[in-house]
């Protein structure tokens, strides 16, 4: 027998010769992430977040429904007299400790509710006039449109957490 064709890569064998099995490469570690530019890396461990930007409220979404009920409540007072400033007066005691933003929003609310009720009254009395009745009818027709609209940005603006300030308000509660 011959003992040359029994053994693969030997003399006379058509096929190359074996080559042991290669390890794959290895690869080098991945060096960690460089810090950010000009600085050093944040400290280990949660760090507190920087605080919002003066008149804006980040994150509780409580807060900014609370703050936009405070507006937007108000506008029951177009079907239950007084409910104007009586229903953001209610929502405003019950959440003010529990949230500044509430605190912030229902104070501006009130003011312009309040504002918005002594106008009215005055037109109410000056309605008795005769002949300026119907003026005051007229003007006070017009007070409701701005009522509504900026009572609705109040609102809006409180729910994207925007402190809003109305125009030509009076500040009685600070």
């Amino acid at each position: 027998m011959n003992d040359e064709m029994d053994h693969p890569g030997a003399p006379g064998d058509d096929q190359p010769p074996s080559t042991p099995p290669s390890t794959p490469p290895s690869t080098p570690p991945t060096p960690p992430p460089a810090p950010p530019s000009g600085g050093t890396p944040p400290p280990p461990g949660p760090s507190a977040p920087p605080p919002p930007a003066v008149g804006t409220l980040e994150g509780n979404s409580d807060a900014r429904m609370w703050a936009m009920l405070c507006h937007l409540l108000a506008l029951i007072g177009l079907v239950v007299p007084l409910a104007n400033f009586l229903v953001p007066l209610i929502v405003w005691q019950v959440k003010k400790n529990e949230y500044p933003f509430v605190d912030d929003q229902g104070k501006e609310s009130l003011n312009f509710q309040i504002t918005i009720a002594i106008i009215g009254f005055a037109l109410l009395v000056l309605s008795l006039v005769p002949f300026v009745g119907c003026l005051t009818i007229l003007l006070a027709l017009l007070l409701l449109i701005p009522w509504i609209v900026f009572t609705i940005i109040g609102g809006l603006k409180a729910n994207e957490g925007i402190a809003y300030r109305y125009p030509w308000t009076l500040r009685l509660i600070k």
